[in-house]
């Protein structure tokens, strides 16, 4: 919902997120190319990894089938094994 982007959004300091979630987590994309996995708790997120998977725009939400993340930017489609 666009109240839950905007609080994510404010909580973890990001521009623009594209968020799944997924096994009680959150799959956060911004349009920068910066992938995080948090945990949502009462109240704050508990960031749990981050890492820059593009270095150009990421406008498209990631995708998840199964284990594989699937990451398109404008130049490519990337896919991540999250085991």
């Amino acid at each position: 919902s666009a109240a839950a982007k905007i609080k994510t959004q404010a909580m973890l300091r990001v521009a623009d997120p594209n968020t799944l979630f997924a096994d009680g987590k959150l799959i956060i994309l911004d349009e920068s190319g910066g992938l995080t996995l948090a945990r949502p708790n009462e109240g704050h997120v508990e960031i749990l990894s981050k890492a820059t998977v593009s270095e150009s725009q990421t406008w498209t939400p990631p995708t998840l089938v199964g284990t594989t993340l699937y990451v398109r930017d404008r130049q490519r489609l990337s896919a991540y094994d999250l085991k």
